[in-house]
């Protein structure tokens, strides 16, 4: 039996991107569904599947994470317009 994912699949598919990743998860699920592989196949397929899955969510959660902070940056900006504090200074007024 074929064994588990070599270093360089995995380092081929650490160099794709979220569009590149999520398309070739879609080819792998594709082949899976169609049939046709043996098991040897099958197995290794789900197991590239997997990590795959796995590089997309990774990267997804990456992406929100980015996206709250900026969230939050507006956030603290919009409590703060008006005042010195968004002027980088906290200085009571005189």
């Amino acid at each position: 039996m074929k064994e588990e994912l070599t270093e360089d699949e995995k380092k081929a598919m650490d160099a794709l991107n979220y569009e590149e990743t999520r398309d070739e998860l879609e080819r792998v699920v594709e082949a899976l569904q169609a049939g046709g592989l043996n098991l040897e196949e099958s197995v290794h397929a789900w197991e590239k599947g997997q990590y795959l899955a796995k590089r997309a969510e990774g990267m997804l959660e990456k992406v929100k994470g980015r996206i709250e902070e900026v969230q939050r940056e507006q956030q603290a900006a919009g409590t703060t317009a008006g005042t010195q504090l968004n002027f980088g200074g906290n200085r009571k007024a005189q």
